[in-house]
């Protein structure tokens, strides 16, 4: 078959906006049933609205049926909503925030009716022992601001429908907990803790304490409380996991970090390697036996999926097998070698080395442009978080943009995580500054600079991600507002003023953004000033796309608002879109379609060239 030339970003796809809304589903979790081996994971559906739906796997069935959504809102992005202890599932429900339990298609609920959405839970872990006992992480609502709300683990009775507090304290408002657990003989529970302003990668501690049970009560108490890993702001400790009555396991960040098959009886270390193992980003590792684990993982070639891995013989050779893929029964699948491929590239910038994810146009109808000496236009990316990072994993929207002729990079900044503490320690200070500078110099690169034009690229991001979008193209401390210096840019649900996310945001980030800065806006306001692009829309000369979720309490609507207005008022291009029924990113399909239609002609309009210059 003879292959076409059209311009760069006009070349026709298979793969639509609305098959792409259609078939997002994400594998947001997997568990297994310590005791009967059972496995289970939640997939989030946006054909659905966004509903997490808990499947069996034994059955493939739902476990609480159609109108359940296990999902929990604890720190907002929610998390751990589910588990399964001996044959009964747990899990919260996002309806009406209520825990409930499900053993042989019998559901009810275990925690007391809460008609004003108070109470929030996550992380469950069952006493070994005492079965209708679990442990979770509670957030209470009461005062329903972000310097108020309070943290702490609770003890659920599912007999009696009650909730005891079992550790909280004074500071419980600048306090976080997160899986707790269990000793085999439930005589120990473990669990993770961090404070304000750390996050739990950075500063999170493990904790041990004895735990005693009073029989008359039939309640729960701590004794011994002890420190037993990470460092509050320099060494981050998690997911604690008790191997025996006295040996604990976890992570650390301060050294580095690698998945092994670890024999805690010799102490010895066995990295996996396999080319088998094609997975570019790993989650959710759960044992289901001596030689057996379940874990979520993405490809780039490849829908995401649960996978269940059996490690065979003395060798450990690895077995892996697909137990649910995330690509939807319905549609067909993607055409031979449409997929472009991630090329990661290593950088040297000022501030040393910069880590990027190059990806080329890539259509198997399509043998170039139609315009002679065209270079294809760009689309960077930036993460979110703002220190978490772009994996390479098979990412729709990406090729939805290069099976149309763009060209996509992801910048993996100065701060981004899987690098090493040092490098995300640069960020430190110079949020707003490294960040921005970091995405300009990456598009200025030789490397990247001789495959693109970069006079038409668009900066583009979400969250934080939406924050150096609007950095890079307002800020006097940015080379990038001085001039047109992008085509267009696209921020979704973006900070625009540092000074009011420090008051509005919620409460696992309300301090986040203090070690990036410098300190605490009363410490430095003129910093928090300097770098809140809504004082500088005077500079935007790039058009630019606003896309909003009217719901989102991580960066409230008005971050938008607020920089639109400016744009206005200083005679700037500018298009937005507000979604209701939307949080901090996108659950719903009917979202999903129009923001991907949005983004899309929103580049055409300013940086695809029209088939007459073809002629």
């Amino acid at each position: 078959m003879s292959q076409k030339y059209a311009p760069y970003g006009l070349w026709e796809s298979p793969i639509t906006a609305d098959a792409i809304a259609q078939d997002s589903v994400a594998m947001s979790d997997i568990f297994v049933d310590p005791v009967t081996k059972d496995i289970y994971y939640i997939e989030q559906r946006a054909s659905e609205r966004g509903r997490s739906v808990l499947l069996s796997n034994s059955t493939q069935k739902e476990v609480f049926g159609t109108n359940f959504n296990a999902c929990t809102c604890v720190y907002e992005y929610g998390g751990s909503a589910a588990m399964a202890y001996n044959g009964t599932v747990y899990s919260s429900n996002l309806a009406d925030f209520r825990v409930y339990a499900a053993k042989d298609g019998k559901i009810s609920p275990i925690t007391p009716e809460d008609p004003n959405k108070i109470y929030r839970y996550a992380d469950f872990c069952v006493h070994p022992v005492h079965t209708d006992l679990l442990v979770a992480v509670l957030e209470d609502h009461t005062d329903d601001t972000p310097q108020n709300v309070r943290n702490s683990l609770c003890v659920i009775d599912s007999t009696a429908v009650t909730v005891t507090s079992l550790v909280c304290t004074d500071d419980a408002r600048n306090e976080f907990y997160a899986a707790p657990t269990f000793s085999p003989s439930g005589d120990k529970l473990a669990w993770q803790f961090w404070s304000h302003p750390d996050m739990p990668w950075e500063g999170g501690q493990i904790y041990v304490a004895d735990v005693q049970h009073d029989s008359t009560t039939h309640t729960l108490s701590l004794s011994g409380k002890r420190l037993v890993a990470g460092q509050a702001n320099t060494i981050g400790a998690c997911y604690p996991l008790w191997v025996s009555n006295d040996k604990l396991l976890f992570t650390s960040d301060e050294s580095g970090s690698v998945l092994y098959v670890v024999d805690i009886t010799k102490g010895t270390l066995l990295e996996i390697k396999d080319q088998s193992f094609d997975f570019v980003f790993v989650d959710h590792v759960q044992r289901v036996s001596e030689n057996t684990f379940v874990f979520t993982g993405l490809r780039s070639n490849a829908p995401g999926a649960a996978m269940l891995c059996t490690l065979i013989g003395s060798s450990f050779l690895p077995d892996f097998q697909v137990l649910r893929s995330t690509a939807s029964a319905s549609s067909a699948p993607l055409p031979e070698d449409i997929i472009s491929l991630p090329q990661p590239i290593t950088l040297q910038v000022a501030d040393g080395p910069l880590h990027v994810v190059y990806y080329a146009p890539k259509n198997p109808e399509y043998a170039g442009s139609s315009i002679p000496g065209e270079r294809p236009p760009c689309v960077l990316n930036v993460h979110g978080g703002p220190t978490w990072l772009e994996d390479q994993g098979l990412n729709l929207l990406k090729q939805y943009f290069t099976s149309r002729g763009y060209a996509w990079l992801d910048v993996n900044y100065g701060g981004s995580s899987c690098y090493g503490r040092a490098y995300v320690e640069r960020l430190k200070g110079n949020w707003g500054i490294s960040d921005v500078n970091d995405c300009i110099e990456a598009i200025q690169s030789p490397k990247i600079s001789s495959v693109v034009d970069t006079e038409r690229t668009a900066i583009r991001g979400g969250s934080s991600g939406g924050y150096t979008v609007l950095a890079a193209i307002a800020l006097d401390s940015s080379t990038a507002s001085k001039k047109k210096f992008f085509a267009c840019a696209t921020s979704t649900c973006g900070i625009s003023n540092l000074e009011l996310f420090a008051d509005d945001t919620h409460k696992l980030e309300l301090r986040y953004v203090i070690k990036f800065l410098g300190g605490m806006k009363q410490e430095v306001p003129q910093v928090y000033h300097d770098r809140s692009p809504v004082y500088f829309s005077a500079n935007i000369k790039t058009p630019l796309l606003v896309l909003q979720g009217n719901d989102d309490k991580v960066v409230p609507p008005p971050q938008s608002w607020t920089i639109i207005d400016g744009i206005i008022k200083y005679k700037g291009q500018v298009e937005a879109h507000f979604f209701d029924g939307e949080q901090h990113g996108w659950r719903m399909s009917e979202t999903i379609e129009k923001s991907i239609e949005f983004e899309r002609e929103w580049y055409e309009k300013n940086m695809i060239r029209s088939t007459s210059a073809a002629k």
